[in-house]
This record gives C-alpha cells, structure tokens and sequence, in this order.
C-alpha cells in the first residue's frame, strides 16, 4: 500500500461469458484441456513420490512443445498452491492426493493474455496457449448481450481493457451440457482505504429477525430472508423427487441431467444473495458508516459464510470496514435477542 495516497492493492475474479465456439474449436479446446489435466497431475505426482522418495511412476513427457509457458506457469503456480493448503493432510493420509479435471484444467498467467476490442464495439480474449511461435493466439469472442446486462462486469471488463487493473490470471472452464466455455478472470486493483473515523452500522440476523440498524435508523430484512428460506426449502424439495425417481427405467438419463441442472442452492440463490449484500452496503454507505460489522447467527437454512464474503467484498470497494462478530448459538431466539443487546451495549461502551 502507498502511504500518502491510502490505497490497497487487492484481488478479485470475475466470469466473462464467451461465445460458443464451433465444433472445430471445441475439439481443439478439449485437446488442449487434457494436456493442462496431464502436465498438473504429472506435477503432483511426482511431487508426492519426491516426498516420499518413489522414482519412476510414469515415463518423461515434455511438455514445453505442447504448451506454452504461460500456461505452464499458470499451472505450476496451482500446484504448489494446492500443496500449501493441502499438503500436510494428503502426506497424511487424511485426504487423497488432488487431480487436475479437464473441464477445470486450462489456465493462463496474466502476460499470455490480451484483451482486445473489436472495430464493432466487441470485445476479444487473446490467449497464447500453444507455444509454437509461428501460431497465432487463440481467439475467444466475448457474448456481448450477457455482458452489458451486467453494469458491474461492464465496468470491469472496460477497466480491464484500458489498463486500470491488471490482468493475473485466466482460467477457461467448460460447462455442460453443451458447448458452453466461460472465462474466469483474475486481476488486482487498487482501493481507496476505509476512514479511520466515521458512523457504525451493525447486521443483525437470527433465524427469526434480520436488521441493520445505524444509530437510530432501522432497516428490516425480513422479507429477503424469508425468501432465501423458502427458497432452500423447495431447493431441498426439487432434489428430493428428482432422486425419488432416478432409478425408473426410460427415464434415468432425462432425470439424472434435470438433476444436475439444479446445481447447488448457492448456484441458484447467487442472484438474491448478491442483491441482498448489495442492499446492506448501499444502505450503510447511504448513512455514512465506515464500520460495518456482521453478527449473523449461523443457519442451515441460509448461506452465511457466502453472504458474509459477498458483502464484505463490496464493502471494500467503497471504503467500508467489515468486522465479522463471533456470535454464540443460543437455543432460542430470546436468547439470541438478549445476546445482540448484550453487544450493543458493549460496543456502545
């Protein structure tokens, strides 16, 4: 961070929706996958066999004629990263050693990439991802349409593209059925720092009350919540006659693929708990807090750890602080009600 002019260098991600490629381009990009899947699974093992002191688990391959070196770094990079976090549980036995999928496996270092804009107002990903010098990059069209219904992703990408944030990473994933290739971009950015000095907002949320309060102003948040809970419930209610019926005959393949749609309840709930988050820190920034902190009880019904990041990444962007509150887990609401006042009495001290 710069001292005189107050700014963090920190660092995000954001999806950028890529045209479908051709049949063609989809059977080079699937090539290209298994080899990244290859080289990052060839890493770990014979990491793991160093460790352990094993020699010749599979035959030499070289890579550096099939890949390109941005690509190789970016993988490499994963590699030691996965055994950083995950290293001591698998030399352990607590954990198998991790794989690199090919849906997952394709991953460029920011100097391998280019983003470009097009004479019609497009946009285009520039990837070097083959090493032959003679080849050109890989091209990967931006879907336009998604991508201006998004404000936030526009302003972003367009920031991008004229060098306001650098480009780190990129990794390229394959989502099915279909053709379907999205692109994960990760950049760092610089923000302003919070103000030392300034109001105080406070979440509260229990399973039977949701507030932000700010002094004496209130905001209720019952009703999104309440809409998150019921949207669980049916979640779990879909799943649940979707399995009751997988092992009919004639109709496996049809339920196992409507199955595998639904995805998660984070996957469905992504569009409510960003619009959530967004409503607390406008309403904070609105009210002029620097200081926002979270005492939200944890719930099986509702995401928390994922609404507790959403909003402190957009509290960040404006200059807010966010302080998550360990809170106990009382047997009921009374006594979660006697604890939040029991804090604010505290913090008022």
């Amino acid at each position: 961070m710069n001292e005189n002019e107050q700014l963090r260098i920190v660092h995000r991600t954001c999806r950028v929706p890529l045209k479908i490629p051709t049949s063609e381009e989809w059977m080079e990009l699937r090539r290209i996958s298994f080899l990244c899947a290859n080289f990052g699974n060839h890493l770990l093992t014979e990491s793991y066999a160093t460790v352990k002191g094993l020699r010749g688990l599979h035959p030499y391959t070289d890579y550096r004629t099939m890949l390109s070196s941005a690509v190789r770094d970016a993988i490499s990079r994963e590699c030691i990263g996965i055994w950083r976090r995950l290293g001591k549980r698998i030399l352990m036995g607590e954990q198998t050693l991790a794989r690199f999928a090919a849906n997952r496996a394709i991953l460029v270092r920011g100097q391998g990439v280019i983003l470009d804009r097009l004479p019609g107002n497009g946009l285009v990903l520039r990837v070097r991802l083959l090493p032959a010098r003679d080849r050109s990059a890989t091209t990967f069209p931006v879907w336009m349409p998604a991508l201006d219904r998004d404000v936030w992703l526009s302003q972003e990408v367009a920031k991008l593209e004229a060098g306001s944030h650098r480009l780190t990473r990129l990794a390229l994933v394959f989502e099915r059925p279909g053709r379907k290739v999205v692109a994960f971009v990760s950049y760092s950015k610089s923000i302003d720092e919070p103000a030392v000095s300034g109001g105080e907002a406070v979440l509260e949320c229990s399973q039977s009350d949701c507030r932000l309060r700010s002094g004496d102003r209130t905001l209720a948040l019952n009703d999104a919540v309440h809409r998150l809970t019921t949207m669980k419930e049916h979640f779990a209610g879909i799943h649940a006659r979707l399995r009751k019926h997988l092992g009919m005959s004639g109709r496996r393949r049809t339920l196992r693929n409507s199955l595998l749609k639904a995805g998660s309840f984070e996957d469905w709930a992504q569009g409510p708990l960003h619009q959530l988050s967004r409503q607390i820190v406008d309403w904070s920034r609105k009210h002029e807090a620097t200081v926002l902190r979270l005492c939200i009880e944890r719930s099986a019904q509702l995401p928390c750890a994922h609404l507790e990041t959403l909003i402190e990444y957009k509290a960040e962007e404006v200059g807010i602080r966010v302080i998550r509150v360990a809170m106990n887990h009382p047997h009921s609401p009374d006594e979660w009600q006697r604890g939040a006042a029991t804090y604010r009495l505290d913090a008022a001290k």
